[in-house]
This record gives C-alpha cells, sequence and structure tokens, in this order.
C-alpha cells in the first residue's frame, strides 16, 4: 500500500505518516447478487480537496476544535469514537500519532455528542439531516462534521432522493463554513447491491464537492470479501455485536465482539466493524487537522482549587487498612487495599464527605499509587448524576515504587462539569490474586474555571 508522509508542522510530533484508503473493488458486493458492476472511482486526492477545504475553512467564524457526528444507529452508538480516548490496543505507529494529533486539537467534549440535539439518532434517513441541518450548523456551528446516512434509506428512499438530500445536506455544511467529511455506509445483509450503489453516490458527491471521504464500505469488503455479513449461517453460533466479523448479526450494524473490544491491531480491524469505523474517522480527520486547519493556540490554563483531598491523617471515610508501614518519607500514613472485591484482587474506596463535590469545567484527580505483582491498575469515580461509576484505565502503571498520577477526569467521558462524585475506587489486579498489592495516598480532586472574557 502507498503510503504518503505528511510534513507535519514543527508542534506535531514530527515524521506523522497517513495511509490514505484504497479503495476496494465494489464488484465483490455486486458479485453477492450475481450483478457484474464498473470499477469503483477512487475517494478525492488530498491534492484536489486540502486547497478545496482550506478556502472553505476561511469563512469558519467558529470554535476551533468542534467536530460534529451527522447520522444514524451506527453514529450515535457509544460503540463509535467515545472508546478510542481509553482503549487503544495494538495500533499502528499511524495510529498513535493520530490520536494524539486529534486528541490534542478537538475539544474533548466531542467525543461524547450523543443525541438528537447533536445531529444523531438511531433509525433516521438522510430527509431527518436535510430538515434539521440548518439547526444543528446554527447551534453547533461544529469546525468540522463527519456525515454517513444511509443504511436506514435503504428501504425507503431511491438513489436520486438519497443522493440529491446528501448532497444538499454536505452544501449547507460548507456554505457554513463548515468541512465535510464523508462517510460511505457499510453493505448491508439482502440489500448488498443497493448499498454499493449508495456507496457510489456517497463517493460521487466526495469528488464533486471536492470533500474528503472515509470509504468505510470499501475498507469492509476489502478486509472480508467473502464473511463480512454477520448474519451468514455460519456464524448462526453467535449473538448480537458479538460476531468475529465486522457486520453484527441483524446483517446491519457494525459488529463489537467483546474478544475484540478495544483492538486495533490489524486482526482486530477485521474482527470489529465498530473499532474499523473508528479508525478510520480518526486518521482522516487527524488527516484534515494536519493538512488544513491551523494551529490551535493554548490557552492558559486557569487556577485549580481543591475540591477534595484525603491524606488518611484524620477521620474520613475510606474502606481500607490505614498503615504507617512501606509509606513515602513525607507521608506518615497510605491506605492499603483489602482483598474482599468479586471482580479485582486489590480494592480502596474513598468517600469524599456528607457534601460531595461538583466538578469543575476542567477537573484533575491527583493521587499517589504503590502496586505490586500486577500491571493492571483502575480508579472509577462514582457520578451521582447518572448513578454510575466512570472508569480510568491507568496504562502501564509503575511497578514496586510509589508514583504520582494525574487524570484529567472531565474529558469527554460521561462525568461531566457539575456533576457530583461521592466515592472513589481503586482497584489492582484481577480477582483471587495473591501476589497483588495496592497502597494509595494524597487523592486529591482540583477544578479549574476558564477566566470569564
Amino acid at each position: 500500500m502507498t503510503r504518503i508522509c505528511l510534513h507535519v508542522r514543527a508542534r506535531r510530533t514530527a515524521g506523522l505518516v497517513f495511509t490514505p484508503f484504497r479503495m476496494a473493488c465494489l464488484a465483490t458486493a455486486w458479485c453477492l447478487v450475481g450483478t457484474a458492476a464498473p470499477a469503483p472511482s477512487a475517494e478525492p486526492a488530498a491534492e484536489v480537496w486540502v486547497p478545496a477545504m482550506k478556502k472553505v475553512h476561511a469563512e469558519f467564524n467558529g470554535e476551533q476544535g468542534t467536530f460534529a457526528l451527522f447520522g444514524d444507529s451506527i453514529t450515535v452508538s457509544k460503540a463509535f469514537w467515545l472508546g478510542l480516548q481509553y482503549t487503544r490496543n495494538g495500533a499502528d505507529a499511524e495510529m498513535v500519532q493520530a490520536f494524539e494529533l486529534v486528541k490534542g486539537y478537538m475539544l474533548e467534549d466531542c467525543w461524547d455528542r450523543r443525541g438528537p440535539e447533536y445531529g444523531n439518532q438511531g433509525r433516521m434517513t438522510i430527509r431527518w439531516a436535510h430538515e434539521n441541518v440548518d439547526a444543528w450548523l446554527k447551534n453547533l456551528n461544529p469546525e468540522v462534521a463527519l456525515i454517513m446516512f444511509g443504511t436506514n434509506d435503504l428501504g425507503s428512499l431511491a438513489l436520486e432522493e438519497y443522493e440529491t438530500k446528501t448532497r444538499q445536506v454536505v452544501q449547507k455544511c460548507l456554505d457554513n463554513g463548515t468541512m465535510v467529511i464523508l462517510s460511505t455506509i457499510p453493505p448491508k445483509h439482502g440489500q448488498a447491491e443497493k448499498a454499493a450503489v449508495f456507496a457510489e453516490a456517497v463517493r460521487r458527491i466526495a469528488r464533486d464537492l471536492k470533500v474528503p471521504l472515509t470509504d468505510y464500505h470499501a475498507e469492509i469488503l476489502k478486509r472480508r470479501p467473502d464473511d463480512w455479513d454477520g448474519a451468514m449461517e455460519k456464524f448462526s453460533a453467535y449473538q448480537g455485536y458479538d460476531v468475529p466479523t465486522l457486520i453484527s448479526r441483524d446483517g446491519v450494524h457494525p459488529s463489537n465482539p467483546r474478544q475484540y473490544a478495544g483492538d486495533y491491531s490489524a486482526e482486530g480491524l477485521r474482527h470489529n466493524g465498530f473499532n474499523l469505523r473508528s479508525y478510520l474517522a480518526l486518521i482522516k480527520y487527524a488527516e484534515v487537522i494536519d493538512r488544513v486547519l491551523p494551529a490551535k493556540a493554548e490557552p492558559p490554563e486557569a487556577p485549580r482549587r481543591t475540591l477534595f483531598f484525603q491524606d488518611f491523617e484524620r477521620d474520613g471515610d475510606w474502606d481500607g487498612t490505614v498503615t504507617d508501614k512501606g509509606t513515602p518519607a513525607s507521608n506518615r500514613h497510605v491506605v492499603v487495599g483489602h482483598a474482599r472485591d468479586e471482580y479485582y484482587g486489590r480494592k480502596i474506596r474513598v468517600g469524599t464527605g456528607n457534601a460531595p463535590p461538583a466538578m469543575a469545567k476542567t477537573t484533575y484527580l491527583t493521587f499517589d499509587y504503590y502496586v505490586e505483582g500486577t500491571d493492571f491498575l483502575m480508579v472509577f469515580l462514582f457520578d451521582l448524576d447518572i448513578n454510575d461509576n466512570c472508569r480510568y484505565p491507568i496504562h502501564g502503571p509503575v511497578l514496586g515504587k510509589w508514583t504520582r498520577h494525574t487524570i484529567k477526569v472531565t474529558r469527554g467521558g460521561p462525568l461531566k462539569p457539575g456533576h457530583k462524585v461521592d466515592d472513589l475506587f481503586f482497584f489492582a489486579g484481577e480477582a483471587g490474586s495473591r501476589t497483588a498489592r495496592l497502597m494509595v495516598d494524597n487523592v486529591r480532586i482540583e477544578g479549574s474555571e476558564p477566566a470569564k472574557p
């Protein structure tokens, strides 16, 4: 596969490499229904869409880093896009660098902008987008919008209406100064021929309007030309999304098998349909950031204020054993994790008291930890507003040495500014582990608010 090296601005990772998609032969999809088809046309070359998008962006008057997701159930699902910020197992160097670029540029809450007010909702068609895109652009004013409609349209819209309304939705975005990344739909069980026709229509729009494209349809067929369809008899032993191919048992939605959750290796991208879509969107958005968008100025961080602190030197609410053995020189007491948990080897709970703190616009959790006998370390914050835990894995924890760690907990996940947290949980090791050891100290939640203009 041809690889194109982009010249990256000095503020970004030097030598950033992107791999543009190569169109897989659409004849595969047509052959499924025994019909010949002409060879598909390639996506617009970067040399075409980059200057066109620079011209569009020159008219943009909104906030840098706003990224909108316009689509149906394949977009509103949190199996798409959201998990990228937490887990990217098996990612190659290209994906690692693309993620760092996106993470540094995109607004954090854009990982999780879900619902009709954000332009995504299950069972919707391009008609819905056509009716609502003006309101989305007015209320959200995104810098970049990823658009994918068509799967639900297959049963109710003719090609002419689908292509016309898609073209008009894209044009409205461009007229607003919003750059568009178009995406083809995945192949669909029982409607493979029409899905291929709709995919080619999207490619045609991308070429005509000179916008970048993620060719999800072609990438699925390239990786699984003969068995992309989870509704096939060979997958009858599986259920729902837990199918080891790229489309679920319903033959409609991307798959999300547990075995390949968060797996972005070449093998994972052949088995998890939602991961494949997230990967393609990440690579293309990173390319848009690198080639089109101006460097994002880093605003000075507002002063932090302490929302909660526990050093286990005074009365408080926690589950664990306080000890003065094995503590850092600066700490008199720490808390040791216990083994009385059904799911993890060691557990510590720290309560925030009778007045749970509300999270600030930007909120950080900082703590000292000592872990040995396992490389698994996880933190939960219990969010009273959603009545659920917000999970923060600590990748590659330092073993056998007291270490200070900071997590930005309001980073686009379910924990939002204003939400209250009443318990923090620290976990290490698998259930039943006899070797895992966990100690924690100096648990601090700090928040900062942006300065008012």
